[in-house]
């Protein structure tokens, strides 16, 4: 509808971020292409992963979940390229966005981490998702889930009313789940503190442990120094994503 309406021009803009199936369109038309603006994005698409569910409760599981996802490929066929992999909480367009170690695609790697944590014969797993969350939620999780059964992960897409998804979520119950995160007030804690502090860890399924990242987001708050506290917010990140891999 956004299509046609700006076509027949009764709209000035037409948000391509919100109308992904119409990117090749718009892309490829020589008659708009010129018109595009691109520019790094406050935001994010992620897995979060539930730490205290098997087999993520395995940190070897949660690093062969993760390279076992090819990620460029779900960005190309999904997304016409549009966008880029980021190995970060903190995109490009995010006070204190670095340049992280690249998360690999490596099956073959998957496979050997799996079979180290005793998961050799492979292994069952849930993604969940709300019956509200817009188509390409549902087509990622199925590209996902094809993905992962290459390296014998069996995934089960569970769609759940969205009052019940949240409730069961802020209880900690919900097991490895696509969210997507715009930036309230660009700051590295809108990202990190609402997600891996002990309280937002269990509000938002991912349970994990680590009190040294409690007390660093509660110490990065109360910095004046911009410098030390990006390093900090950097710190955090490198621990939670590449080391615990708590979300992908």
């Amino acid at each position: 509808t956004q299509k046609l309406m700006y076509e027949n021009g009764e709209l000035d803009i037409v948000d391509l971020s919100s109308s992904t199936s119409q990117l090749a369109y718009f892309m490829g038309n020589d008659k708009y292409k010129d018109n595009l603006v691109t520019g790094p994005e406050a935001g994010n698409y992620f897995y979060a992963f539930n730490q205290s569910i098997k087999p993520m409760d395995d940190v070897r599981v949660r690093k062969a979940i993760s390279m076992a996802i090819d990620r460029q490929t779900i960005l190309d066929q999904m997304y016409n390229g549009a966008g880029h992999v980021v190995n970060s909480m903190l995109p490009d367009g995010v006070l204190g966005s670095y340049e992280a170690q690249e998360i690999p695609y490596d099956p073959e790697g998957a496979k050997a981490l799996l079979a180290e944590a005793g998961y050799g014969d492979g292994c069952d797993l849930e993604i969940y998702q709300k019956t509200t969350d817009a188509a390409d939620a549902l087509a990622m999780n199925q590209v996902v889930q094809s993905m992962l059964s290459q390296v014998g992960i069996n995934v089960t897409i569970k769609q759940m009313d969205e009052a019940a998804f949240l409730a069961e979520r802020k209880e900690g119950n919900i097991g490895m789940t696509r969210a997507v995160w715009w930036a309230d007030f660009n700051d590295p804690d809108n990202f990190l503190y609402t997600f891996f502090t002990e309280k937002n860890a269990k509000a938002r399924s991912i349970n994990h442990t680590n009190t040294d990242v409690f007390q660093w987001l509660e110490d990065a708050r109360a910095m004046v120094d911009e410098e030390e506290r990006m390093a900090l917010y950097q710190k955090i990140d490198t621990t939670m994503v590449q080391e615990e891999v708590a979300v992908l």
